[in-house]
């Protein structure tokens, strides 16, 4: 989901073989190397502009960081980036990762501060972007039957 102006939440579902648990890996790429913030929240800041990158779910990831080369279809390596990949701690059969990517100028900040809305027994059923001037609140629908609707609703 895009939120303009410098908001994109990524949500992505994940289910292996019954009985095959697996950890899933989700990959990001910059010109520029990937700090750790915390636990669940990276940045890469370059000369103008800035990405942080933070998981809300899970709430307890691995990373790396690591240079990557970028191959042409020729097999020949164009150019190297910063990569860092995020996963899952313990392998599961289903699950869905939350990424929230904000950019913003390099001397800057992040316009939202994002967290998860947990319920009584501390799942996650929400996530929450907060800003000086608004917040916004998505529900999670991760159990939908129907896997064509969308597994989550904006409650503004």
């Amino acid at each position: 989901t895009y939120i303009k102006p410098s908001v994109l939440i990524i949500i992505d579902e994940f289910e292996t073989v019954k009985n095959k648990p697996a950890t899933y890996k989700i990959y990001f790429h910059s010109e520029y190397t990937f700090n750790s913030l915390s636990e669940n929240t990276f940045s890469a800041v370059g000369k103008n502009g800035a990405v942080q990158i933070m998981t809300l779910i899970p709430k307890k990831v691995e990373s790396s960081g690591f240079k990557q080369n970028i191959k042409e279809v020729s097999g020949v390596v164009k150019r190297t980036l910063e990569t860092l990949y995020i996963s899952n701690r313990k392998p599961s059969e289903k699950g869905f990762f939350v990424n929230v990517l904000q950019v913003y100028p390099a001397k800057g900040q992040p316009s939202f501060i994002p967290s998860t809305l947990d319920d009584k027994n501390g799942k996650a059923i929400g996530i929450v972007l907060t800003s000086k001037e608004k917040t916004m609140t998505f529900m999670l629908n991760p159990d939908k039957k129907d896997l064509s609707s969308s597994i989550f609703n904006v409650i503004k």
